[in-house]
């Protein structure tokens, strides 16, 4: 059977995940001067964005059993639709804007929790080889889909400058598209090796599963704390215009970090997995700190656009080591890692957030040093109790 109708649906499905977790920052500064919300509050914004998504992450466990990957993934379109063209008209239409921006979060955040916890399997579970660099470079689209959002939707918002409410309508094409083509298109669901209840329990309980766990909390955090921030980042904290900001920041971080999932996805059967990983989180720390401290814009902006390339073995690596390390529950597997990953999505920009609000940018970007560092005692410690191919 052909599988290249599905496997295109689910590049798109992680583009559709890329318009959901990207476009609401390229809003921060409209939603600043025009309705006068703190940076408290647009870092609240994140958080409840991927705070949704790790409580359905976690619901998923259970819908995935209940409903299956495919009929997963469709409700996970449908609500991304809905929820991406509410942005559009809900906050006025209920009289209070920052409550109606929340429940478009909560909506299309939804469909984003089903998509991370469905697609991933679904590409896992077909009958290929190479699993590893498949793994790879599906979330590499994530990455286009990034770049594509800020780059077309700056380009929206020069063009409705004074309708900045047009553009979600147009990104929520893109998962209504896709809900056909997914429809139509052939899914292996994955059935799980039997093992019994005892085992399972004290595998996800385990040390081992433990540190997989942060890893993936601070896979999420390191990289979602710079997407989120780059174009508030470039704009103010650098004094670009918002324009060539959101091309110069966000955009570059996202063309890196997808550059360095699709060589990853061409080189991983040839290198360890493990030690690459650890220089690649120094990296990421380096570029923190570069950012927050550099005192030329370019050098700010090359961390920038570093940093997406040193956080773009996090996700798709620690999925593909996680599904050889415990094939026997890889449901709950995909879900809890995704639940983990999306606790450092949602804490890694608010903290972002707080930090700016009390010492400016400069404390802002200091602060995420600490999830890289977390991240290499980790895989120090991984050498040790887990033991996976690359």
């Amino acid at each position: 059977m052909n599988y290249t109708r599905t496997k295109i649906s689910c590049y798109i499905g992680y583009v559709v995940q890329a318009v959901i977790n990207n476009l609401l920052p390229l809003f921060f500064v409209i939603f600043q001067t025009d309705f006068n919300i703190s940076y408290t509050k647009l870092g609240q914004l994140v958080f409840i964005n991927f705070g949704v998504q790790l409580f359905v992450d976690f619901a998923s466990i259970k819908i995935s059993k209940i409903l299956g990957y495919k009929k997963m993934v469709l409700l996970a379109h449908i609500l991304a639709t809905l929820g991406i063209a509410a942005l559009s008209f809900l906050p006025y239409l209920i009289g209070n804007v920052y409550l109606g921006i929340v429940i478009c979060i909560i909506i299309y955040a939804s469909g984003s929790g089903l998509i991370e916890v469905a697609v991933s399997p679904v590409i896992e579970a077909l009958p290929e080889d190479n699993k590893t660099g498949n793994m790879s470079f599906l979330h590499s689209f994530y990455c286009w889909g990034q770049m594509l959002t800020v780059i077309l939707s700056t380009l929206l918002l020069k063009v409705f400058a004074d309708s900045w409410k047009l553009v979600p309508l147009f990104w929520a094409l893109v998962p209504f598209a896709n809900l056909f083509l997914f429809w139509s298109s052939p899914v292996v669901e994955q059935e799980e090796q039997q093992s019994d209840e005892l085992n399972e329990k004290q595998s996800v309980f385990s040390f081992k599963f433990f540190v997989f766990m942060l890893l993936m909390f601070t896979a999420g955090a390191s990289e979602i704390s710079m997407a989120q921030w780059a174009s508030m980042f470039v704009e103010q904290g650098l004094g670009i215009s918002k324009t060539l900001g959101d091309v110069l920041g966000p955009a570059l971080f996202a063309v890196f970090m997808g550059s360095g999932r699709v060589l990853y996805g061409a080189l991983s059967q040839k290198i360890d997995t493990r030690k690459t990983m650890i220089y690649a989180n120094i990296l990421c720390a380096m570029c923190y700190a570069a950012a927050a401290i550099a005192s030329s814009p370019v050098l700010a902006l090359v961390s920038c656009a570093l940093c997406g390339f040193s956080v773009s073995l996090f996700w798709p690596s620690i999925l593909s080591m996680g599904a050889q390390a415990f094939p026997n529950i890889k449901t709950e597997m995909f879900a809890l890692f995704a639940l983990c990953g999306d606790i450092g999505c949602s804490v890694g920009p608010y903290v972002v957030g707080i930090g700016t609000q009390l010492g400016g940018f400069k404390l802002g970007f200091l602060l995420p040093v600490i999830f890289p560092l977390i991240a290499i005692l980790c895989l120090i410690i991984s050498k040790k109790y887990i033991k996976v191919r690359n």
